[in-house]
């Protein structure tokens, strides 16, 4: 059973699946474990679309165990895997030896087809430009980077700005602003709006694949709203605590999760470096030194877990931030316009 939907390679494409039966020539027996595939030859690019989150494959493939190097600094492969559930990886001679057996359950099909629209609306009206640009586009709303180019992800990673196009405190921030400002305007306020909000961000979540940093901002924002509609306020501090808490019950080794780490370093600094900083009376002012204030206080909370863990510390995400951020609440508003556009049959819109 796919448990997220394919992406094109180098290689070929790539398959990321829960194990229901295997077997090594005799009968199916019932197998428990996760399995991520590469399936080879030119036929894949075309099928991708066919493998969905949530549908059940049957397939031949030669399997192993996940290559261990044993260099100092370098990531144990095998357990990074093994933390988001996958024991097993291999390949596949040809996509001809995939077979869709089923569907998925009826929201997992909804979900994948809003995925899939997306990656078409964003093919089809930003991938004529620029195919990078509608890759990074895709990765920002839904969180699919499966088209971004390696050598792109590496000089974000260099340039302290990955978070942009990875889902996460920011982009559900963004969303949850837009919707709430979307209630405001057609007379909907206060703990009506908030409990839509709610049931909004949870089905985004669910659309964008329910990834763990996806997860971890979508049920901060929740526990923050979710107050407001009882007609309480809470902290921003409070709501990240109750989340950790949250998480860490749910999935015990996430406290291994270098992602974690740096979601609650780096949210926890913006909320301290923003409520200590004065900020100035001018609106025009305020928005870029609340910004400078935020991106000083997250690079310096994040420097010793990015130094420890990618053996690298930068200094250009100070300067760089102040334009990636707002850059990204750019792509990420067009880019749902554009899909929305797109779905609604407004081409003119969508090519705007």
């Amino acid at each position: 059973r796919l448990i997220s939907d394919a992406f094109v390679t180098e290689a070929g494409a790539s398959l990321r699946m829960f194990v229901e039966r295997a077997s090594a020539g005799a009968c199916l027996e019932p197998a428990a474990g996760g399995v991520s595939l590469t399936v080879v030859g030119s036929l894949a690019a075309g099928s991708v679309e066919e493998w969905r989150a949530g549908r059940t494959i049957h397939v031949t493939a030669a399997l192993r165990r996940p290559a261990k190097y044993l260099n100092e600094g370098v990531a144990d492969q095998e357990r990074l895997l093994a933390r988001h559930g996958i024991a097993l990886v291999g390949s596949v001679k040809s996509a001809a030896m995939v077979k869709v057996v089923s569907r998925g359950p009826v929201l997992d099909e909804a979900a994948a087809s809003i995925r899939v629209s997306v990656r078409r609306a964003m093919a089809r009206y930003v991938g004529t430009r620029d195919a990078q640009s509608a890759a990074i586009a895709v990765a920002i709303l839904i969180g699919d980077r499966g088209a971004l180019d390696p050598v792109v992800q590496q000089r974000l990673q260099e340039a302290g700005t990955y978070h942009v196009i990875a889902i996460s405190g920011g982009n559900i921030a963004i969303l949850a602003g837009l919707i709430l400002g979307a209630f405001w305007v057609i007379r909907v306020r206060g703990e009506w709006a908030a409990g839509a909000a709610i049931v909004c961000l949870a089905a985004y979540a669910y659309v964008a694949g329910g990834g763990p940093s996806v997860i971890r901002a979508t049920v901060m924002a929740v526990i923050y709203l979710a107050l407001r509609t009882i007609d309480q306020k809470t902290a921003p501090l409070h709501a990240m605590s109750v989340t950790l808490v949250a998480v860490l019950i749910a999935a015990p080794l996430s406290i291994a999760d270098v992602g974690l780490w740096l979601t609650f370093g780096a949210t926890v600094a913006l909320v301290a470096g923003v409520n200590i900083v004065a900020l100035p009376g001018s609106r025009w002012q305020r928005p870029v030194v609340a910004i400078l204030a935020a991106s000083v206080a997250a690079e310096i909370a994040l420097v010793p877990i990015v130094a420890f863990v990618f053996q690298r510390v930068t200094i250009a995400g100070l300067a760089v931030n102040l334009a990636a951020i707002p850059c990204m609440a750019i792509v990420q508003i067009a880019a749902m316009c554009t899909a929305a556009a797109d779905a609604s049959g407004l081409s003119s819109i969508a090519n705007a």
